[in-house]
């Protein structure tokens, strides 16, 4: 079975410093949106989060979800920790992706897995992206992709390749406050 992790040890601070994994969307908090469609796929879900998440901590062990405490300094070094702690392979994802769909979620990991690289990223094209995420989410201006926050180690280190892929609203990451507010209007819109 592949272990996976969803990524909510953020500070939030592009949506005002809030703990996005807990906000409700289509009446649901937005990780346990992530954690049912990763479920769905037949991973074995964890869930890691820093002491500035206590919220978070706590509804994950309420919910008794597996949960890996790092120390939060940023996310390259909780990720680096995690994937020695839970080894390889292991689909790492974004608590704040709330429309994600398990058979979006099954064709990147197929994709990925037929992949002749170590590490695979599901990357969005830049254009597309910004017809829905806002010019603050681009995490490489220049770039004609951007990463989604779903990538796939199938070993440490190594060679790296992406996936292009493009489908919104399944992809919509949730960092600012605008994007929330989009995310709200899909659900009135979709009722999802």
């Amino acid at each position: 079975m592949l272990r996976a992790i969803i990524m909510a040890g953020g500070r939030g601070s592009r949506a005002g410093h809030i703990e996005k994994p807990l906000l409700k969307i289509c009446g649901k908090p937005i990780i346990q949106r992530v954690i049912e469609t990763v479920r769905a796929v037949g991973c074995d879900v964890y869930v890691s989060a820093s002491l500035s998440c206590l919220e978070t901590v706590k509804w994950c062990i309420m919910n008794r979800i597996k949960l890996i405490l790092t120390k939060g300094f940023d996310y390259i070094h909780d990720l680096n920790y995690i994937v020695k702690l839970l080894g390889t392979p292991l689909l790492v994802l974004p608590a704040d992706m709330p429309f994600l769909t398990p058979s979006l979620l099954d064709e990147f990991i197929d994709r990925a897995m037929k992949a002749e690289a170590d590490v695979v990223t599901l990357s969005i094209p830049t254009h597309e992206f910004l017809k829905y995420q806002d010019p603050d989410s681009l995490a490489f201006r220049d770039s004609p992709t951007q990463p989604s926050g779903i990538t796939l180690f199938k070993s440490a280190g190594g060679m790296w390749t992406e996936i292009v892929m493009s489908s919104f609203p399944e992809l919509l990451n949730l960092n600012t406050y605008r994007e929330i507010l989009r995310a709200e209007y899909i659900c009135k819109c979709k009722r999802l």
